[in-house]
């Protein structure tokens, strides 16, 4: 997980260098007064690790799995918008995806695990600590989480779909060169989701999806 942090921070920071070459001029600041009004457009790729303490520590090893989910890409957009009071909003959506693969004595030859997220934030960017054009921010966000399962049985593939919701604080900033906008974001994913199991009768089970998530994001500024 390491490397794939310090990679997007490289990412961030030669993106950044860009930009200032191309536009040494600071974008004045919004007015305070500014209603409702479109911040910015973008788009993220990170990397999110979450906890999957059932399928990892339960389910897996009881079908003679080895292999046990852990890190991957998660990309996604979303739109902002200023409100007053150096606050905005945000919507948007992202999905990330895990696998698994059985081996010959496994009773089960893999299983994917797919997430849809629609999330809604409110963050507070206070203008009066911004730093050459460096906006930090932070607040919080509220998932719907579209989970859907994909198991691969004897070559049959089998799926189950359900829902869930989950918070996460998320701590950031990002820099505007003209309508180019670009930005670096951490957050740490809170929530489980309840994975029902049919074993001799319908057994449910807490899935944490606990995690940090680290995002680089591009963009248009309006």
């Amino acid at each position: 997980m390491k490397t794939n942090i310090i990679s997007i921070t490289f990412l961030f920071l030669l993106i950044t260098t860009v930009g200032l070459a191309q536009d040494q001029k600071v974008i004045s600041d919004e007015s305070v007064e500014n209603a409702f009004t479109i911040h910015s457009i973008n788009f993220t790729a990170g990397y999110y690790s979450p906890e999957m303490d059932y399928w990892n520590d339960t389910y897996l090893p009881s079908k003679g799995i080895t292999e046990t989910f852990g890190g991957n890409l998660a990309i996604g957009a979303n739109i902002t918008f200023l409100l007053p009071a150096n606050f905005r909003t945000r919507v948007g959506a992202s999905i990330w995806s895990g696998e698994v693969k059985g081996t010959s004595v496994s009773s089960v030859d893999g299983l994917k695990i797919g997430l849809t997220r629609f999330n809604l934030g409110l963050l507070y960017a206070p203008r009066s600590i911004a730093l050459k054009g460096f906006q930090p921010y932070l607040g919080v966000e509220g998932q719907e989480n579209l989970i859907k399962n994909t198991y691969d049985i004897n070559g049959t593939s089998l799926s189950q779909q359900g829902h869930d919701i989950s918070f996460a604080p998320v701590l950031g900033f990002d820099r505007s060169f003209g309508h180019f906008n670009c930005g670096l974001e951490a957050k740490c994913n809170l929530g489980n989701y309840t994975q029902e199991e049919a074993n001799q009768g319908t057994v449910e089970h807490e899935v944490s999806i606990i995690g940090a998530e680290v995002s680089l994001s591009i963009g248009y500024k309006f």
